[in-house]
């Protein structure tokens, strides 16, 4: 598969992640505890069971009290169900949590107009832990990722936001929803300052923006 994530621990251990090509819905992992000069390979079974025929695609989210997440999604148009695993700190053995996001049936756009989710894909990549400046005493553990998912059955293509304020425990969609683009990728990014920017990567008139 093509879709890599590669995170960091407190600790400094290196964890990378990729869907297994010749397993519908796993993911494969290797960590390594001296920068990256060696590899040592994840034997446990890390698999979205929502995934029958297509590629697994990770992501990870740093949460506040050490924990790695793990979120697994998929393109295939078919399975539309995100699931999660989760390691604590730097043990490096992984759990599956009981929390799924499933794709919802209906969403409203930025310019308060009706869509209907048709093909989610989740992200690529990673996702985001609030920590700076306002966000660093609000009393809570915000993580982000942007949800990509296509609607009506174009190629057009709409992010979510979606956001959990315990760790991962739970996770609600936060907002309207960004769109209608020809293209997908989207990242979050959080200034030392605490404001968040949001990183769209667009096609308009043929041109990249």
């Amino acid at each position: 598969c093509i879709i890599p994530a590669l995170t960091v621990t407190k600790n400094n251990t290196l964890i990378a992640a990729i869907g297994d090509k010749n397993n519908a819905g796993k993911i494969l992992i290797k960590t390594s505890k001296d920068g990256g000069k060696n590899w040592t390979a994840y034997n446990g079974s890390i698999k979205n069971d929502n995934i029958a025929t297509g590629f697994a695609h990770p992501f990870f989210i740093n949460c506040h009290n050490g924990d790695i997440l793990l979120g697994i999604s998929t393109t295939n148009e078919t399975e539309n169900v995100v699931s999660f695993y989760r390691s604590k700190g730097d043990d490096l053995t992984w759990t599956k949590e009981s929390t799924k996001i499933e794709m919802a049936n209906n969403a409203t756009s930025e310019n308060d107009k009706p869509l209907k989710p048709t093909h989610a894909f989740a992200t690529y990549g990673n996702g985001l832990a609030l920590r700076h400046g306002k966000n660093t005493n609000d009393g809570t553990s915000i993580l982000l990722f942007p949800y990509y998912y296509k609607h009506n059955n174009t190629l057009s293509g709409v992010i979510s936001t979606m956001i959990s304020s315990n760790n991962g425990k739970d996770w609600a969609q936060h907002g309207n929803d960004q769109g209608e683009y020809s293209s997908y990728g989207a990242k979050f990014i959080e200034t030392e300052k605490g404001d968040i920017l949001y990183f769209l990567n667009i096609l308009i008139n043929s041109q990249k923006s």
